[in-house]
């Protein structure tokens, strides 16, 4: 029996203090090839470490529904201001482009209209002779009109065109010998 239970002692691994080698222990994870292995008692590199389990997500509860909401509202509140402000803006400029546009336009009548308080209008008959260009002069006939009047100068105010014929070209009936006159009847003198 003393023969078998030296053979036993024999062939066991023995139970001593000492720890076996390192790379006959298992480890918990594997490393990767390349990096060195971690001494026993000292933590392993953060790269290395295995990945901490994550606590499982606990279902929203009201609060969390009721502040997600508020956020969405709020946000959705300050766009909503935000794009009312940019056409506020925007009519505002318009608005005030209008008011420029009509104080000029305002400025202009008050000039046009003072300038017409001077003016009388004249009643006459002056032929307008034709231009150079062939189109009847009317400013030159309102001139004429107005200084026979007594005023130093006058713009067109209304005109009459007729067809104007010979007895021959009527008898005859033709129109080469037949023209057309523009005669200014009224005039606004100053």
């Amino acid at each position: 029996m003393l023969a078998a239970v030296l053979l036993l002692i024999e062939g066991a691994p023995a139970f001593s203090q000492s720890q076996p080698p390192l790379a006959a222990q298992s480890l918990p994870h594997a490393v990767p090839q390349g990096q060195p292995l971690a001494v026993q008692g000292a933590p392993l590199p953060p790269a290395a470490q295995p990945p901490a389990e994550e606590a499982p997500r606990q279902p929203d509860g009201f609060f969390d529904q009721l502040k997600r909401s508020w956020d969405k509202s709020a946000a959705d509140f300050k766009q909503s201001v935000e794009e009312q402000n940019a056409k506020w803006r925007e009519l505002n400029a318009k608005n005030e482009k209008a008011a420029k546009d009509a104080a000029a336009a305002s400025r202009e009548a008050a000039a046009a209209f003072k300038n017409l308080s001077n003016a009388r209008m004249v009643e006459g008959r002056q032929v307008c002779e034709p231009a150079a260009n062939g189109s009847p002069d009317c400013q030159t006939a309102a001139e004429t009109l107005c200084r026979s009047k007594g005023f130093a100068t006058g713009k067109s105010a209304d005109i009459t065109t007729s067809r104007k014929c010979s007895i021959r070209g009527m008898l005859h009936r033709d129109s080469s010998e037949c023209k057309v006159e523009t005669v200014m009847i009224k005039a606004a003198c100053q």
